[in-house]
């Protein structure tokens, strides 16, 4: 079991998808290195993850409950309470890997520019299945995280993306059902759906059960993000020592004397204990698998977001980044437009041909090409990796969705894989700002 959490991890480090959170959105965009990015974040979810499980099996060795969830988490071996350590700290570093960029602004332009093309031919085309609007019209992080790891992001070419364990799998899904009065509340898009549920069935889950270790690694996600985007926050000059004061619950607070470093080493310490409490607590009441996060409800938590609402997020440089994240994303969509609007047929042809790194200008593809223009620069700029994605999506047996549904699908993954400076620089490159291969 070891082996393989440790393996699921490597896959995960040495992942293309997880090299790019580098150059992805926090909170501040196109920012250097004084404050974090995606991965810094993730690596420090990870620390507070393996705390977190730490401090679990230290509170049960201390303890005499003898609920049977208790005693079977008591009695694991030392190579079980690492697995279930590695599979957290994984889950922890993947837990963004499918944010657009320009962070959660990306994810709400990508839902905005769907929500004002949904009466198109080409989008009522590709969601005639039920529910299937809802990748698009709902879409989050979350759910195209979930398609990285299990289809995107391939190891040797594996049909089955990263090749993850299931438990590895189930502990990435925060939300393990679609629920209509939350939509963007979904650890999963409708196209990845019978892999969640195939996932399940092999873990024994019921359909509305999360894994345990995906409490655990929400728990750190909450944890880290707070902290670190009021320290980002106090580094850009937009909190007072007042703001700060008034998060962390101190009577008197000095950036210069370092008094940020050891509010947060305080918390941490205090709301770690406080989850793995938590966690112990639901263990007792049979409830480890349910959905609500372990920290519901916790003042320290809920004082830290209430300051970070009100003085970080609507600040006017975050929601400067809104309003270049609104132009760069569905600018690429109105480009990117083209491709919906081809003939399943062509579009089919002059994708494989363009994987297989044939010339368009050759044989009977030749005929094809000449009914286009820009769509042939357009399709240069797509990922051949994920174009072979489409192709065997859509040649699939069991596939159940329409041709164009997985063509949307391709314009996100490409779109949402990109960071944030590359996703300018191919705005301007579509809207003719910059030539290709030029500096600017």
């Amino acid at each position: 079991m070891l082996d393989q959490a440790q393996s699921d991890r490597a896959r995960v480090i040495f992942s293309s998808s997880f090299r790019r959170l580098a150059h992805k959105t926090q909170v501040f965009a196109l920012e250097s290195a004084e404050v974090r990015n995606r991965m810094t974040h993730s690596l420090e979810v990870a620390h507070v993850g393996i705390y977190i499980v730490e401090m679990v099996f230290k509170l049960l060795k201390n303890n005499s409950l003898t609920e049977l969830n208790v005693k079977q988490w008591r009695s694991l071996d030392e190579e079980h309470r690492n697995a279930i350590c590695t599979f957290v700290e994984t889950a922890c570093l993947v837990h963004d890997l499918g944010n657009p960029p320009f962070g959660h602004f990306g994810e709400k332009a990508i839902r905005s520019w769907f929500n004002s093309n949904k009466e198109k031919t080409w989008f009522k085309t590709a969601t005639s299945v039920p529910r299937s609007k809802r990748d698009f019209l709902h879409f989050d992080g979350n759910m195209q995280g979930f398609r990285i790891l299990t289809r995107l992001q391939r190891n040797l070419n594996d049909p089955y993306g990263l090749n993850l364990t299931a438990t590895q799998l189930a502990t990435a899904i925060k939300y393990p059902k679609f629920n209509p009065k939350k939509p963007e509340k979904c650890g999963f898009f409708e196209s990845e759906a019978a892999i969640k549920k195939e996932i399940w069935a092999k873990l024994g889950l019921d359909d509305e059960s999360r894994h345990p270790c995906s409490l655990l690694m929400e728990a750190a996600d909450d944890v880290a993000y707070c902290v670190s985007d009021l320290e980002d926050a106090s580094e850009k000059g937009l909190l007072t020592e007042m703001d700060l004061s008034q998060a962390f619950n101190k009577n008197k607070f000095s950036v210069d004397n370092g008094d940020i470093t050891r509010a947060r080493t305080d918390f941490t310490n205090r709301i770690v204990q406080k989850a793995a409490e938590s966690f112990i607590d639901r263990l007792q009441n049979s409830k480890h698998c349910a959905t609500p996060p372990l920290l519901e409800a916790y003042a320290d938590l809920d004082r830290q977001k209430k300051v970070s609402r009100e003085r970080v997020y609507s600040s006017r440089l975050v929601l400067a980044n809104e309003v270049t994240g609104f132009a760069v994303i569905p600018g690429l969509l109105d480009h990117f437009i083209r491709l919906f609007e081809m003939k399943e047929r062509d579009f089919r042809i002059l994708a494989e041909t363009y994987v297989k790194r044939e010339s368009f200008y050759v044989g009977d593809v030749s005929k094809v090409a000449a009914n286009y223009t820009e769509e042939l620069g357009l399709l240069s700029l797509l990922s051949r990796k994920h174009l072979s994605v489409y192709i065997e999506t859509v040649k699939d047996d069991k596939n159940k969705f329409p041709e164009m549904f997985h063509r949307l699908h391709l314009i996100l993954d490409l779109i949402a894989g990109m960071t944030d400076h590359y996703a300018l620089d191919t705005y301007r490159l579509v809207s003719g700002q910059v030539l290709y291969g030029h500096r600017h």
